[in-house]
Order: C-alpha cells, then sequence, then structure tokens
C-alpha cells in the first residue's frame, strides 16, 4: 500500500489507536518532565547540575528497565493489563515528582517513568498486530514509522502541555493536571481493549 493508505488503514485498528495513545502518554510525560524538574530541583532544591544530573539518570533508567519487564508481561498477559497497570502507576506517581527531597523526587520519578514503560511496551506489539490484521503482514517499516510517528507527536506536544500549564500553575500544579490526562487516557485504553 501507499505510506498514507497504510496508515489510514492502521489507524482504523483498535490495537493500533490504543498502542498510539500509550506512546503519547509515555512521550508527554517524558517530554514535559524534561524541562521542569530539572527547575524544580534547582529553584526548590537547590540542587547543583551533577546532582541534578543523577537524579535524572536514575530515574530515566527505570526507562530502560521496564520496558523489557512491560513487553514479556504483554506477551503473557495480554496487552491490556500492561496498559492499564502502567497507566495507573504513571498517574499515581506523577504528582509526588513535585514533593520532598532530593531522593523522593528521584523514587517518584523512577516510579512514575518505570510505570510509562511499562504503559508504552505493548505498543509495538499492538502496531505489528494492526498492520497483520488489515492486510500488510510484512509492512512492519510501515507499523515502525507509525510508532516514530506517533511518538514524536506526543513528544512535542509534551513540552508545550507543560509549558503552557506551567504560565498558570506551579510546578505541583502541573504534575497533577497531566497525572489526570493519564488518568484519562488509561480509563479509555481500559475500555477500548478487551480482557486477555
Amino acid at each position: 500500500p501507499s505510506v498514507l493508505a497504510g496508515l489510514r488503514s492502521v489507524a482504523r485498528s483498535r490495537g493500533a489507536r490504543a498502542g498510539a495513545l500509550a506512546l503519547i502518554l509515555l512521550a508527554i510525560v517524558e517530554a514535559m518532565l524534561e524541562p521542569l524538574l530539572p527547575l524544580d530541583l534547582s529553584d526548590r532544591l537547590g540542587l547543583s547540575a551533577s546532582g541534578i544530573g543523577l537524579v535524572l539518570a536514575l530515574g530515566t533508567a527505570t526507562l530502560f528497565l521496564g520496558s523489557p519487564l512491560g513487553g514479556w508481561w504483554s506477551d503473557r498477559a495480554g496487552r491490556r493489563l500492561p496498559l492499564v497497570v502502567g497507566g495507573v502507576i504513571t498517574a499515581v506517581a506523577l504528582p509526588f515528582v513535585a514533593l520532598g527531597p532530593p531522593w523522593w523526587v528521584t523514587l517518584a520519578f523512577a516510579t512514575c517513568l518505570g510505570g510509562a514503560a511499562i504503559l508504552a511496551a505493548p505498543a509495538g506489539p499492538l502496531f505489528t498486530e494492526a498492520v497483520d490484521e488489515m492486510g500488510h503482514a510484512g509492512s512492519y517499516g510501515l507499523s515502525a514509522a507509525a510508532m516514530v510517528v506517533v511518538y514524536s507527536a506526543g513528544y512535542t506536544l509534551g513540552p508545550l502541555v507543560g509549558g503552557g500549564l506551567h504560565l498558570a500553575l506551579s510546578f505541583q500544579g502541573v504534575t497533577i493536571a497531566v497525572a489526570v490526562l493519564v488518568a484519562l487516557g488509561t480509563a479509555w485504553l481500559a475500555v477500548m481493549l478487551p480482557r486477555g
């Protein structure tokens, strides 16, 4: 199929739409925290650049660890459960990133991104399954391209959403607002995907 026809075809799949939402939520959370968390760590907690780097590195390491765990889990339990549990973990942990001392922020950040990694891990299989279901078996480059487009869109939205909200809200307010967005998206995923 042509690129646009293939993307439209895949977008009709409920699984691909669920995978897209999971990737967008991961990217929004990640890209919202990337510019705002270092400012909070510096302004509120007085951390140096190396301290901020350590918090970000330790927190982000859970993406590295959580993604394979989420993928393994989604292969055994189905796609829905990791999406929902990962989304709940992300939504609950996110507001705590704006509270407490550095060790607490690091723990909350790691928990938040670990949850987001589990949330997004089933996205790849959902896109691949959608390509197969739409009769485009073997067009896995199309699946990968769609995932990159979706993730990039979320990564573009994250700083815009975070920065826009930060004009009117504190960092804690921004994290709460984005947590509500993640919770609503997770609820939609729970309703949209069948159990199992």
